[in-house]
């Protein structure tokens, strides 16, 4: 759904929704016109936008699970069984 195989345009429009609310759809538009158009930053600034946004919130949403399973592995001391 992210457009990696065929263009997100060719989805039924529900999904296409959907493929908007993934992170790779956007990288992927980037990408591709940064390489294969030469486009400008500020061709591609709405997908610049989005993956601002993705980052300001899956980097602390994951940060803050990562210190949650360290914790409690640290409490029930399976981090050595491994």
């Amino acid at each position: 759904m992210s457009g990696v195989v065929y263009p997100v345009s060719v989805l039924p429009s529900w999904l296409r929704a959907v493929g908007h609310f993934l992170p790779l759809t956007h990288v992927l538009v980037v990408l591709r016109a940064a390489f294969l158009i030469g486009s400008s930053p500020a061709a591609v600034g709405d997908s610049l936008a989005a993956l601002a946004i993705f980052a300001a919130i899956l980097i602390p949403a994951g940060a803050a699970t990562f210190a949650y399973a360290l914790r409690r592995a640290r409490v029930d001391g399976s981090l050595t069984h491994y």
